[in-house]
């Protein structure tokens, strides 16, 4: 079909831009839609559009979708890049085209090229369809799954990562710790750490708190989480050896087989450093 067009709601922040030019370059018209749009400008490009991506802070996304409904075209696909997806798309639900929930798993200043993107509720309309294969024909692996599926492994890769992250930097500020000493004496894979944690300290403050805020499934993540650590915590204070060992060699037996691909792979990260 015609490459339809595009309307991305929030398209000059750093992630909707990025789209627009991706989708410019395959043949798309693309209108862009922020706040300096007066409501008549916001009615009338979201009216005009085949594809309406909305790509806000997830703290305004929710208001947005409802703004949206009020003009988006009946046979209009209706879709976006939020990290959570069940309240979103409850209300995403209630335009009468088609819909289909989006997360982009990467951020804008990386190459779209073999980077991760979950769909929820792929629809089987022809808008759907080109959506998807526009989506891959950039480079992307196009995942799909439910929301509640979605919400429950963000739980995992997103709330817990970032508190663990957070906590560690968080720990080495209380502590006072020379960062710039340790990275000159740390081991090669204690470095690739402290980096993969203070990576997310050189973005927003706003888009994290809202990821782990208002995620409900990563609560229980969290949860279990603090009692892990807490479990760890009593074994060394109590200087149980048996207790450590038994955790360790459980959780090696639990990942064994990735054990194994995560040395090789950490070992080309380490003779890049």
């Amino acid at each position: 079909m015609k490459p339809p067009d595009i309307c991305i709601v929030g398209g000059r922040g750093k992630m909707g831009s990025c789209f627009a030019k991706k989708f410019r370059d395959i043949g798309c018209s693309v209108e862009i839609v922020d706040i300096h749009d007066s409501n008549s400008e916001f009615a009338r490009k979201i009216a005009s559009a085949k594809i309406v991506i909305v790509s806000v802070p997830i703290r305004t996304t929710n208001e947005v979708l409802k703004s949206i409904l009020l003009h988006i075209s009946q046979d209009a696909l209706l879709t976006d890049f939020t990290s959570i997806k069940v309240e979103p798309m409850n209300i995403m639900h209630k335009h009468t085209g088609e819909v289909m929930g989006g997360h982009p798993l990467f951020g804008p200043s990386v190459s779209l090229k073999g980077q991760s993107m979950i769909v929820c509720n792929q629809g089987q309309g022809e808008l759907s369809t080109w959506y998807i294969n526009a989506l891959k024909s950039l480079g992307l692996e196009v995942h799909t799954m439910t929301a509640k599926e979605h919400d429950a492994h963000m739980g995992v890769i997103q709330c817990m990562t970032h508190l663990s992250n957070l906590s560690l930097v968080y720990t080495l500020k209380k502590l006072d710790v020379d960062l710039k000493k340790t990275l000159e004496i740390t081991s090669p894979v204690y470095k690739l750490r402290l980096f993969t944690a203070a990576r997310m300290l050189a973005q927003s403050a706003e888009l994290y708190t809202d990821i782990q805020m208002n995620n409900m499934m990563g609560n229980e993540v969290v949860a279990e989480y603090e009692k892990s650590v807490h479990e760890l915590h009593v074994a060394i204070t109590n200087t149980d050896t048996e207790a450590f060992q038994k955790i360790f060699n459980e959780t090696k037996s639990f990942c064994k087989d990735f054990a194994d691909v995560s040395m090789h792979m950490t070992n080309k990260f380490i003779e890049v450093l």
